[in-house]
C-alpha cells in the first residue's frame, strides 16, 4: 500500500509532537480515508474498518512525542495499520477457532490451543499478496492506482477508458480480493484447527 504524503506532513508531525489536538485532526483528515480503504479489503466491515483506524491513531497520539524523529512518516503508518489488520484477523480467527474448540470440548472434555502466531501472520500477508496477484492486468492497475489515491476521472484519462469503466474495475477488483480471501481464511481456520 502506497500512502500519499500530505505537503505540510512534517509541520503537522512536529505540532502533533508538542501536543496540538488541531494538528492531529488535520493529520486524521489527511490519512484516514487512504487507511479506511486499504483496511476495508481485508475486514469487509465498515465497524472493524473504523475501528482499525481508530486504533491507529490512537497509537499514533500515544506515541506523540517520538513522532517528530520518524523519517518516513507514510511508512510508520503504513506499518502500525498492517499490524493491527494482522492482529484483528489472527483475533477473529482465534475467536472462530476458540468457539469450535469449546463445542468439541463439550463433548471430549479437553480442551488445548496451540497456534503459532508467527506462521498465522506470514500465511496471511502471503494471502493478501495472492489475491491482489491474481486479479485480471487491468483490475489490478484500476486498484492499485485507487489504493494509491488516484481519483477515478484520473484513471480514466491515464488508461483512456470511461470513469465508469473505472468504477467496474475496482467493483470486479474487490469482489475477487473478498472473494479469495474469504475462502483462503476457511480453509486456513480448517487446517489450523486440524494440526492443533
Amino acid at each position: 500500500m502506497a500512502i500519499i504524503k500530505v505537503n505540510n506532513e512534517f509541520e503537522l508531525l512536529k505540532k502533533v509532537s508538542d501536543g496540538d489536538e488541531k494538528a492531529f485532526s488535520e493529520l486524521f483528515l489527511a490519512y484516514h480515508h487512504q487507511l479506511g480503504e486499504y483496511i476495508f479489503l481485508f475486514t469487509h466491515s465498515k465497524e472493524i474498518t473504523e475501528e482499525v483506524v481508530q486504533d491507529v491513531f490512537v497509537k499514533i497520539w500515544q506515541n506523540r512525542r517520538k513522532i517528530i524523529l520518524i523519517e518516513n512518516f507514510t511508512g510508520y503508518l503504513f506499518i502500525i495499520t498492517k499490524n493491527l489488520i494482522l492482529n484483528k484477523i489472527r483475533k477473529s480467527a482465534t475467536d472462530t477457532k476458540l468457539r469450535l474448540r469449546y463445542d468439541e470440548d463439550v463433548v471430549k472434555n479437553e480442551f488445548v490451543l496451540n497456534v503459532d502466531e508467527t506462521e498465522f501472520e506470514n500465511e496471511m500477508q502471503i494471502l493478501l499478496d495472492k489475491a491482489l496477484n491474481a486479479l485480471p492486468t487491468q483490475q489490478k492497475v484500476v486498484f492499485s492506482m485507487r489504493i494509491n489515491g488516484v481519483k477515478n476521472p484520473e484513471i480514466a484519462s491515464l488508461l483512456n477508458i470511461s470513469v465508469d469503466s473505472v468504477k467496474k474495475y475496482q467493483q470486479l477488483a474487490l469482489r475477487s480480493i473478498k472473494i479469495h480471501v474469504k475462502t483462503i481464511n476457511l480453509i486456513y481456520l480448517l487446517v489450523f484447527y486440524s494440526n492443533s
